[in-house]
């Protein structure tokens, strides 16, 4: 049985494994684009071949063995520049090789049941949209 994993312990995590919390509206006092970017979403999962990071982007789904390293996903960001599901920019690049490694560890290291991150990828790097957290309950 998977249970939701609560907000302030799903803060807690992202901040130990230094990735950025979703935007909240408060922090802006003009309006902005909460959409600007490129939509992806990260998913650490486990599955009948084993744990799995799965990334949609475009509409397009891919998924590579988990736990990566760094190398791994630089092929996988490579990979994605080669199926031109990606542009090819250096901040967007660095920030989802980035996020790649550090999902991939937040879930194999805190035994997670699965993590999901939706974000926008944006020339600055990304902005978190959402983020959801289930533990394996024994």
């Amino acid at each position: 049985m998977l249970v939701a994993v609560d907000r302030p312990t799903a803060l807690r995590l992202l901040r130990i494994y230094g990735i950025n919390p979703p935007m909240q509206d408060d922090r802006f006092e003009k309006p902005a684009r909460f959409d600007a970017g490129i939509p992806v979403t990260i998913e650490a999962v486990g599955g009948s071949d084993g744990p799995a990071v799965r990334l949609k982007i475009d509409g397009q789904r891919f998924s590579y063995p988990c736990p990566l390293d760094a190398s791994a996903a630089s092929h996988a960001v490579q990979h994605l520049h080669e199926e031109h599901v990606l542009p090819q920019t250096t901040a967007s690049d660095a920030a989802l090789h980035s996020l790649l490694v550090k999902a991939s560890r937040m879930y194999v290291e805190t035994g997670m049941g699965a993590v999901h991150l939706i974000l926008y990828l944006t020339p600055q790097g990304y902005r978190m949209h959402a983020v959801y957290m289930t533990r394996s309950k024994n």
